[in-house]
Parts: structure tokens; C-alpha cells; sequence
């Protein structure tokens, strides 16, 4: 697997489990009547916040997996510095 495949994993791994905290914090939040929400509603509120975060998340992996593949590119083959100049007179 290469490193930006990687790196693409583990972002989606955080992702998840961004997902699941936010899903259980609302449903504890529609439990505990700190939001009122119908709870037969609470499924479809689920399903369009995860279809609304997992929307966000792949607008923003393209830009992030551009930035990491620069990233790596730059640590394969940092730029070159310049040579130095002699002493002058």
C-alpha cells in the first residue's frame, strides 16, 4: 500500500469515528429531551447528517489528498538549495 493510501485510510478511519460519536450524541441528546425530535424521526436526522458529513468529507479528501501527495513528494525529493556563493572581496 503506498503511503498516500495510507494516509487516506486513516483519515477515513477518523472520519468514522467522528461519525459515530456525532450519531450518538444526538440520539442521547433526543433521549435525554435536550432536542425535541419526534423520536421515529430520529433515523431519517441520522441518515442525513451521516449523508451530509460524509458529503463534506469527500470534498475535502480531494483537497487533503493533493496536499498529502505534495507533502510526500516533497519528503521523497526535498528542493534543491542553492550552492553556496564564494566570499567576495
Amino acid at each position: 500500500m503506498q503511503p498516500k493510501d495510507k494516509i487516506a485510510k486513516l483519515a477515513w478511519q477518523l472520519f468514522e469515528g467522528v461519525k459515530d460519536v456525532v450519531q450518538a450524541d444526538i440520539t442521547n441528546a433526543v433521549r435525554a429531551g435536550q432536542v425535541k425530535v419526534d423520536p421515529a424521526a430520529l433515523p431519517v436526522l441520522i441518515s442525513l447528517i451521516n449523508s451530509s458529513l460524509e458529503s463534506g468529507y469527500h470534498r475535502g479528501a480531494r483537497t487533503f489528498e493533493k496536499s498529502v501527495a505534495v507533502a510526500i513528494n516533497d519528503i521523497e525529493m526535498p528542493a534543491l538549495k542553492p550552492l553556496p556563493q564564494g566570499k567576495k572581496k
